[in-house]
């Protein structure tokens, strides 16, 4: 789960390398992020500190999705699954990836949640 305070690795390869959340998106007071979840964040950490073409800088805020979780989710038929760390995918307003590649594989809810552009770019789904 993701709360404030939060540090999220990017897996993309927008030029953040690292976030911190600073609100989850999706309800009053809602306090966790899970999986697909909206997040506003900082970006802490760049991957090549003397790139330009990024437009990033540290202390950005840019909003974030949520595509891997460490805490346990449910699917439908009654599988759990986890992964070894929090990442997220940067985005827009529009839900729209500002990347053009995903470096990890992405679950196959992302299918169900007509985020077509975002199983484009992922390498495949799990």
């Amino acid at each position: 789960m993701i709360q404030t305070q939060t540090i999220v690795d990017v897996v993309d390869n927008s030029g953040a390398k690292s976030l911190r959340c600073i609100k989850v998106f999706g309800g009053f007071k809602k306090r966790y992020g899970v999986l697909g979840s909206v997040i506003r964040a900082s970006i802490q950490e760049l991957r090549h500190k003397s790139n330009k073409k990024s437009g990033f800088k540290k202390g950005d805020l840019v909003f974030a999705l949520v595509v891997q979780v460490r805490s346990k989710s449910k699917r439908k038929d009654g599988q759990f699954f986890n992964s070894f760390k929090n990442s997220a995918v940067i985005i827009d307003k529009n839900l729209k990836p500002l990347s053009t590649r995903i470096l990890i594989p992405i679950c196959n809810e992302f299918r169900q949640k007509n985020s077509a552009k975002l199983v484009s770019l992922a390498p495949f789904i799990f």
